[in-house]
């Protein structure tokens, strides 16, 4: 065919379209579904800054919030005024955005110090590894963001060591790794504590450790951290922040799980870590062949990837609460050596090559044909252009399985779009099958309504409620002021309560519905008979 014949003379078109596809991939119906998990705790933070003109001091619900310092909301707020929106799409705009800032940084990177092949190939194998694709790259948490400026910090502290610009190397980790700390405080430390000291101590040099430019690297760490504890000092008392940070970042770690639970860990984490990056994990059997150590260590670039991975994630690997998100950082380094076990495996490895493929491809012919049964379900027969959204994604993905059978030297990144064409599925039907069964939009809805019903008056939340931040969040949004728990009973002002709470107070129900969250009843009250009690 014509068009084989000419992707395989110009074969760097696939990569410019699966560069190109990443973008629409990564957007389409971003903002669709409603914010869940940790997404409404930095918009909220977000907005109760702005709302109450502190951008210092962050709160929740009117108390203040330690667990996190306030960087990523900076960035929030930012967004919020550029765009003039507070939404869902705003919210979620770094996690896509910053993914393709940290994957355009891992292949130039890479690119330098390998080939640009293995540069885009490990850029790639991080947006599109499963944990990734479908799910971390839609929910608007800190990590993405977050990872991407502790990958840029491991790659100054080579790139300046290569150049012998010691200086640079602290200065330039250092304040990397404070722009770190203001997101997620304590971990900061730990990833450059840990890849310092794998650094120097593999390159033999461990007295750089203790060389003036590392004091000076370190100072301004600590003055640029200190300058933010400095003024919020002056709002505020630092005790329990810092015995916040601290408990956030010991908590998912043995000292607070029980010995089974981090036995367990143990075992269980390389294959948690197999099954979450999937497919591209799976070639780790290319690294089981003679002489692959060998060659591995002899390359710097190579090496320093492997003892900054295991520097750093054995902290985790012992920590019974490690999520995938915690670790966005160290995969590329892990992806990069995959890559390059798979380039050099090519020749003698094809049997293994051809399997992986023959596997992979034959699932994406699967999915690509499978899609058809979506016109068949029910929710989403109202889709406009329905047909036409099916079509797309079933030609995309099984043009790019046609032509990875056809071109076996371009397979990796043909298979790439056909996981990008699976993220188009995602974003053509899931979304709005979520959208329209209420999956996370039910108990929005609520949030409206009690928003309407209670606009222009004063509306509390009964401390002892275990709400959802989902919920106070969109009641935030709508009423533009802060929602405080409250003890205090006044006449006239509505109420959010749980039933334990309304069986012994006389009250008025205005709304009530079930929290999602903790699957309680909830109801919007007025409590009566208070006009004559001493509150």
């Amino acid at each position: 065919m014509q068009l084989i014949s000419y992707l395989r003379e110009n074969p760097k078109v696939l990569y410019w379209i699966c560069a190109i596809l990443v973008l629409p991939a990564l957007f389409i119906n971003l903002g669709l579904t409603a914010i869940w998990m940790d997404e409404p705790t930095r918009a909220l933070v977000a907005m109760e800054m702005m709302l109450s003109d502190n951008y210092v001091t962050p709160t929740l619900m009117g108390e203040y919030y330690y667990n996190k310092p306030p960087l990523y909301n900076w960035m929030l707020i930012g967004l919020m005024n550029l765009f003039g929106e507070n939404n869902e799409f705003i919210i979620r705009i770094p996690a896509a955005l910053f993914l393709i800032v940290y994957g355009v940084t891992i292949f130039l990177t890479i690119r330098k110090y390998l080939n640009w092949k293995i540069g885009f190939m490990t850029a790639l194998m991080l947006i599109t590894c499963g944990r990734m694709l479908i799910f971390a790259s839609y929910i608007g948490h800190i990590d993405i963001f977050y990872s991407w400026l502790t990958y840029m910090s491991f790659i100054a502290i080579y790139e300046f060591y290569q150049r012998e610009q010691y200086l640079l190397l602290f200065v330039v980790s250092y304040f990397l790794a404070a722009l770190g700390f203001m997101c997620k405080a304590l971990p900061s430390i730990v990833f450059q504590g840990g890849a310092l000291l794998a650094f120097f101590i593999y390159n033999k040099d461990f007295k750089r450790l203790f060389s003036w430019q590392h004091i000076v690297g370190g100072s301004l760490f600590l003055v640029i951290v200190g300058i933010y504890f400095y003024v919020y000092n002056q709002y505020n008392g630092l005790d329990v922040y810092f015995q916040t940070l601290w408990f956030e970042s010991s908590r998912r770690t043995p000292i607070e799980k029980s010995f089974l639970e981090s036995i367990g860990h143990l075992f269980s984490f390389p294959f948690e870590t197999i099954y979450h990056l999937l497919p591209w994990t799976l070639f780790v059997v290319f690294c089981f062949r003679k002489g692959f150590f060998k060659n591995l260590f002899a390359n710097s670039f190579l090496k320093f990837c492997v003892w900054i991975f295991l520097a750093n994630v054995l902290v985790y690997w012992a920590s019974p609460d490690t999520r995938p998100r915690y670790l966005f950082m160290l995969y590329p380094f892990m992806f990069c050596v995959l890559a390059y076990a798979y380039e050099s495996s090519l020749e003698d490895r094809k049997k293994w090559v051809n399997i992986f493929y023959y596997v992979t491809g034959g699932l994406a012919v699967v999915l690509g044909l499978g899609v058809w049964v979506v016109p068949f379900v029910e929710v989403l027969q109202s889709l406009d252009l329905l047909y036409l959204k099916v079509a797309l994604v079933s030609l995309l993905i099984l043009s790019a399985a046609y032509l990875l059978f056809r071109m076996k030297e371009h397979r990796f990144v043909l298979l790439a779009i056909c996981l990008l064409g699976i993220r188009f599925g995602y974003d053509f039907f899931v979304f709005p099958h979520r959208q329209m069964t209420g999956t996370f939009d039910g108990w929005k809805q609520n949030a409206l309504d009690i928003a309407e019903m209670t606009e222009g008056q004063e509306l509390y939340v009964y401390p002892t409620f275990e709400f959802n931040q989902e919920l106070i969040y969109y009641i935030t949004r709508e009423r533009e002021e802060i929602l405080r728990g409250k003890e205090e009973l006044l006449p006239d002002a509505f109420y959010l309560c749980t039933d334990t709470i309304l069986q012994s107070m006389p009250h008025e129900v205005y709304y009530d519905f079930i929290e999602r969250r903790y699957m309680t009843h909830v109801s919007l009250v007025k409590f009566t008979g208070l006009e004559n009690k001493d509150q």
